[in-house]
């Protein structure tokens, strides 16, 4: 036996088990001794042996087993006593008690008679709490006749003994449905309480007389005092859906009869103060009274405009025939066949529905249009101007006014030859979005294409032909016939300074003064200037050979006749740049200017 199981056996029988191990070990080997000396083999020896010991533990083995079972008969007859009192529990529906523990068979049963005399004490009050619930359940659903009953489920006993009384289970079971119920019932109560008073506003703001129940309890019964079972709520839902849209339906009427009643007034040209005496009261009020009211005036007008059917036909026609003219197509409105037959049938609604359609269909078209018109009237007027400009051209006295007129009028020929071909491509660019869908777009009785194409052939096709559209600022050249034999007076060219002076365009020409000595060879080279070999390069232009520069010295000096004279010999269409320049020149220090073109 090693020590560690020694160990377990316990102090009191410790000596008492070795002194049983020591003597088991003694008789063993004795008894083989006697085997050998007996001349018994090995095995034989060997299997007695192993017999030996499996007699000896199966005895230890009947013995353990007979006092198991000794223990658990005792075992059961405490089990026994434990079930009555679990039944005794159960009938009571009281929690069963909780055994202590290290008890034994006596003990555990006299803790169970003990505990039995103790359930009686709790079966009052778990009586008195449920009656309680039972009664608030049943004034809670007095009001709610829909609601569920709450029904205790019922169970045996480990004993086949039916319970009457509920658990602690049932008890908390019981105690939230009642409080569901309180809970569903102020919520159907707030669910219902808006219902009836939007139904009792609706009808009062339609002035509504109640004709069915629901109306009837609606108007007159408070929320409180309603079953609030579901089918109610919902019946008092669907009624005041039910006035909602009666009241948008008569809201209709009213916007239907008052749009009925703005046409016939504008029909029989009814005057605005005429229309504020008749409809006093009867615009802001929707109510079955204003909208009585209404109909009456419409039936009243109704027999006016047939009466006066012939008149508004004739500013119809009139009118069509004015949208038509809007359109600029040069000729007047024809009317289809079939107002014709209409025509000749007599005025009639349908008449006045096809003139209706004809002047909403000319009224689009000329809203499409619009932009149209307006780049063809901005087209004109540039052309006016363009004809003025002409027209002052040929004025011989244009050049003795040294004011700025003519850079005026040079730069508003610059703006209108700017201006017309930018017009002229959006008025293309809107053709050509519009004709494809619409066709093509006539004005005056003629295409606007082929008036653009007849304004390109008019145009001048060649530089020199295009110098007479320009506005020189001076005479090209001074006439051969003025000498300074022939000149005006001293005196008379003072009296023409002095009216100049009086007129504004009087220009003063400063003296001319000295500088500094010029400067050095290098202050005469003006910079980077286009030789006359070279050719100018558009930005697209793909041509290999490049602009290329000489540096120059300053040439002489031009006149400013000749000067003016190179000015108006260019086209206006290309922009002229002049750059001034001051170099001191000669030993006399005298300033030159210097005008050069790029």
């Amino acid at each position: 036996m090693t020590p560690s199981k020694l160990n377990l056996v316990p102090l009191r029988y410790k000596d008492t088990y070795i002194e049983y191990m020591d003597t088991c070990a003694e008789n063993i080997l004795r008894l083989q001794d006697i085997w050998e000396n007996s001349g018994i083999p090995d095995e034989k020896i060997h299997k007695r042996m192993m017999h030996l010991f499996t007699w000896i533990n199966e005895r230890w083995t009947t013995i353990i087993n007979d006092e198991l079972q000794a223990v658990e008969e005792q075992k059961r007859q405490v089990q026994a006593a434990l079930c009555d009192l679990t039944e005794i529990c159960n009938q009571l529906e009281i929690e069963m008690p909780k055994q202590p523990s290290c008890l034994n068979l006596q003990q555990q049963l006299e803790w169970v008679e003990t505990s039995s005399a103790k359930v009686e004490a709790i079966r009052a009050k778990r009586e008195a709490l449920y009656f309680d619930l039972r009664k608030n359940e049943k004034e809670l659903l007095a009001r709610m006749t829909d609601g569920v009953v709450w029904k205790m489920p019922r169970s045996l006993t480990s004993r086949g003994v039916l319970r009457t009384l509920p658990n602690d289970d049932d008890l908390r079971e019981l105690t939230s449905h009642v409080k569901m119920i309180r809970e569903e019932r102020q919520i159907r109560l707030e669910k219902l309480r808006p219902l009836v008073e939007a139904s009792c506003m609706l009808m009062e703001r339609m002035g509504k007389v109640p004709r069915l129940p629901i109306e009837e309890d609606l108007s007159n019964l408070p929320a409180d005092h309603w079953n609030l079972t579901q089918e109610n709520i919902k019946r008092a839902a669907e009624a005041r859906d039910a006035l909602s849209l009666e009241e948008t339906q008569l809201h209709t009427r009213h916007t239907s009869m008052l749009a009925q009643l703005g046409k016939l007034f504008d029909r029989l040209d009814v005057t605005q103060v005429e229309r504020e005496e008749l409809l006093t009261g009867l615009t802001n009020t929707k109510t079955y009274q204003t909208v009585g009211k209404l109909e009456e005036l419409v039936a009243e007008y109704e027999e006016l405009k047939r009466a006066n059917m012939a008149s508004y036909v004739d500013k119809l026609r009139n009118e069509v025939k004015e949208c038509y003219a809007a359109l600029r197509i040069g000729d007047e409105w024809a009317e289809p066949e079939r107002i014709k037959n209409m025509i000749e049938l007599g005025p009639s609604e349908e008449l006045i529905t096809e003139y209706e359609q004809s002047i909403g269909a000319l009224k689009a078209r000329y809203s499409q249009l619009m932009p149209l018109f307006k780049l063809l009237d901005e087209r004109d007027q540039l052309k006016e101007m363009l004809r003025e400009l002409e027209e002052a051209q040929r004025d011989p006295n244009r050049y003795k006014n040294r004011g700025g007129a003519l850079l005026q009028e040079t730069k508003k020929r610059d703006r209108v030859n700017k201006n017309l071909p930018i017009v002229v491509k959006q008025i293309v660019k809107f053709l050509d979005t519009y004709e494809k869908e619409n066709g093509e777009v006539v004005v005056d009785g003629k295409p606007i294409r082929e008036g653009i194409r007849e304004d390109d052939d008019k145009k001048p096709r060649s530089a020199s032909a295009a110098c007479q559209y320009t506005t020189p600022l001076k005479a090209m050249n001074r006439p051969l016939s003025v000498t300074p034999a022939t000149a005006r007076p001293a005196s008379t060219v003072g009296h023409r300074i002095a009216a100049l002076k009086r007129a504004g365009t009087y220009t003063e020409i400063k003296p001319k003064i000295k500088t500094l000595e010029p400067a050095s060879s290098k202050a005469l080279i003006v910079g980077k200037m286009y030789t006359r070999h070279m050719a100018m390069k558009s930005p697209g232009s793909n041509a290999k050979n490049k602009l290329s520069t000489t540096r120059r010295g300053l040439r002489r000096s031009i006149s400013y006749g000749d000067f003016e004279s190179q000015v108006s010999s260019t086209d206006d269409m290309h922009s002229t740049r002049i750059v001034k320049l001051s170099n001191a020149i000669g030993e006399s220090g005298r300033v030159k200017s210097r005008k050069a073109l790029f």
